[in-house]
This record gives C-alpha cells, sequence and structure tokens, in this order.
C-alpha cells in the first residue's frame, strides 16, 4: 500500500467503523463463499496445516501408571490445570 493510502480509511475514518453487518448480510456473505463459490473448493489443504496437537504422556510415580493424552488441552483438563496452563 502507498504511503498516500496508509491509514487513510482506519479507524473513525472507515465506513463500517462502529457499525455491524446484519444477521441477514451475515447470512449472505456465509452462503456466497460456500460450496464451489469458495476460493479452497476443491484445492488440497496446505502441508502443515490442521490440527497441531501433540501427544502428552504423563507418568505417575506413586501408581507407576503413564498416561497419554491426545493434547495438551486434554491433559490440562484432566490434571485440573487452571485454563491459562493450556496454552504452554
Amino acid at each position: 500500500m502507498s504511503e498516500a493510502h496508509n491509514g487513510l480509511k482506519a479507524g473513525e475514518k472507515h465506513p463500517m467503523f462502529g457499525r455491524k453487518h446484519s444477521p441477514e448480510t451475515l447470512e449472505q456473505m456465509s452462503t456466497a463463499k460456500q460450496g464451489e463459490n469458495n476460493p479452497m473448493f476443491g484445492k488440497p489443504k496446505p502441508e502443515g496445516s490442521g490440527s497441531l496437537t501433540k501427544r502428552i504422556a504423563s507418568f505417575d510415580k506413586d501408581t507407576q501408571a503413564t498416561t497419554v493424552y491426545t493434547s495438551m488441552r486434554e491433559a490440562a483438563r484432566t490434571m485440573f490445570f487452571p485454563k491459562s496452563s493450556e496454552s504452554l
């Protein structure tokens, strides 16, 4: 973007500033990009896209048991960690 246009319609100067699309308009925009109208329709997902979950193994010294979780979120929920710990 050129220097002349930089910030021209940013913030309060933008025509939609402080406004919201109506539910009908949101539905129309959603419908317009479904199926064959979607720019990604029929194209394979890029390599590495999708869920980036890692398997987590937890070892309990007392019981000598190992528990495997499919994600950090699942491990945090099961071990009762606060929600802020899930983003480690």
